[in-house]
């Protein structure tokens, strides 16, 4: 289980007991999608709503810790407030996955070379001998 937990100074901001519905001005930037799933960069930008509290930066950054990624399962929580980031092909896990590797034995690889090689030198052999046949 990986803990995930709310940024503190989120926390602190909405220990006020606000409603949600009084947030406004919100902007989140974050990093552009990519495939790294155990990194995320980003911040809220609560210029709007955080001028209210004195002494509370309007800047609260977002890590990895705050981002639950597509598939989670959350255990011990009474409920959930939260934005997606980010949907469909866009999605940190989707990027990540990669299809089936193709799996070759050391033996395999090594006469698959060696048989490459034999089909090289009978057309070189083949070519030769037309020239050599031509010319006579």
């Amino acid at each position: 289980m990986k803990l995930k937990v709310v940024a503190k100074d989120l926390v602190r901001q909405f220990s006020i007991q606000q409603p949600l519905s009084s947030l406004k001005g919100v902007v989140l930037h974050v990093e552009e999608p990519n495939n790294r799933i155990y990194k995320f960069d980003g911040h809220f930008d609560l210029a709007n709503y955080a001028h209210r509290i004195v002494g509370v930066s309007s800047e609260v950054p977002l890590s990895n810790d705050n981002v639950a990624l597509r598939g989670m399962s959350l255990k011990n929580t009474e409920s959930v407030v939260g934005i997606v980031v980010y949907t469909g092909h866009d999605s940190k896990i989707f990027m990540n996955s990669t299809g089936a590797g193709y799996k070759t034995s050391h033996i395999s690889r090594i006469t698959n070379k060696q048989i490459f090689l034999v089909f090289l030198i009978q057309m070189v052999l083949a070519a030769l001998g037309s020239i050599i046949g031509t010319t006579w």
